[in-house]
């Protein structure tokens, strides 16, 4: 487990130093809201997972209007994914974003973990969460 970490730190430190960091648990269906705030616009992140088997973990996420499944596997290289919070511009490359890891499923109590981190440069966004069932 220690290694995971510690290389998932080393990876993180390659592209740069996530601002923020939250960890959340979910059972499944429940959803999971942040309002993406910046300078320009408002928006809404929502992700839930909706399926565990074979160790693979089922997720829902949106952002806006634009609905993507992902299927995220513990201590493997497909325990996360990425989600844009702007377009490259210009000169800019290196936009906003979170990052979705899954991080742990209590079998017990049928609950999914998590960590969203939130890479952000110059400090454009404001996130707020909000933990809703629908």
């Amino acid at each position: 487990m220690k290694r995971w970490a510690l290389l998932l730190c080393c990876v993180l430190s390659l592209e740069g130093a996530w601002r923020e960091s939250r960890s959340v648990t979910l059972e499944k269906d429940e959803l999971e809201q942040i309002e993406i705030k910046s300078d320009y616009s408002t928006r809404e992140f929502v992700f839930r997972w909706t399926l565990y088997t074979d160790d693979t973990l089922v997720v829902l996420s949106r952002l806006d209007r634009r609905v993507t499944q992902h299927m995220l596997r513990r201590n493997h290289a497909n325990q996360s994914y990425r989600v844009m919070l702007a377009v490259p511009e210009g000169r800019k490359m290196r936009v906003p974003y979170l990052l979705v890891r899954f991080s742990e499923f209590d079998a017990s109590t049928q609950r999914a973990s998590f960590d969203i981190f939130l890479f952000d440069d110059e400090q454009e966004i404001v996130w707020e969460y909000e933990r809703r069932d629908e």
